[in-house]
């Protein structure tokens, strides 16, 4: 069945809600062949402010009165297969400035599939302990790496147009499926509630005699 998180309250990431203490992600940093992703969304934090994410990819910075993510994108899902070598797929909503550097390079014909940089963080609200933790989010190394799934002219990515979300924010949905490369080996952090904390892990190690 794999592993599945579902944000469907991802719009609401975009404007703090004391209400909505739900599921939110973020993908915090992404390069796609030559192009890092511009971290150019900056939203409301709902993370306790003064509190340190074990997540040390996540850019949390101070503007003016209020605590804020500086990231790639805002992620409405994220699935992760039951075997090792699984594609791992997001589905994000990134600025329209990124979205046209990808356009760019998708419509050339993507020559380079790689993924070397890849970051996100999933939070999400333990109603019993009435406090907030860290979800899902890579945790040995900090950032995953891997290429786009498929072969040339058929990778598995795909960049929507823009969609407006309120009166001044337009974002463009961006799902893209990243599987490890050989000799890649990575741990995530995969947690219930704040109490109980898990692991799993992505990529396979081939031996080479």
């Amino acid at each position: 069945m794999g592993t599945e998180f579902s944000y469907p309250n991802w719009k609401s990431t975009f404007g703090k809600n004391a209400a909505t203490k739900g599921r939110h992600a973020y993908l915090t940093e992404m390069t796609i062949a030559d192009y890092a992703l511009a971290k150019d969304i900056a939203v409301i934090s709902y993370w306790p402010d003064g509190a340190s994410p074990a997540h040390t990819a996540v850019t949390l910075e101070q503007i003016g009165s209020e605590s804020k993510i500086k990231c790639v994108g805002i992620i409405q899902s994220i699935y992760l297969g039951d075997k090792k070598d699984d594609p791992l797929s997001i589905v994000a909503y990134i600025s329209e400035a990124n979205r046209q550097q990808l356009v760019n390079r998708v419509n050339a014909g993507l020559k380079d599939n790689k993924v070397p940089i890849c970051g996100f963080w999933g939070i999400n609200f333990d109603i019993g302990e009435n406090s907030w933790y860290e979800e899902f989010h890579p945790k040995e190394p900090a950032t995953i790496a891997g290429q786009i799934n498929g072969t040339a002219g058929n990778y598995q990515i795909s960049i929507g147009d823009p969609t407006t979300i309120s009166n001044d924010v337009k974002v463009c949905q961006m799902s893209v499926s990243i599987v490890p490369q050989a000799n890649n080996f990575f741990v995530f952090a995969s947690n219930t509630s704040s109490l109980v904390k898990t692991t799993e892990s992505w990529g396979l190690v081939v031996n080479v005699p």
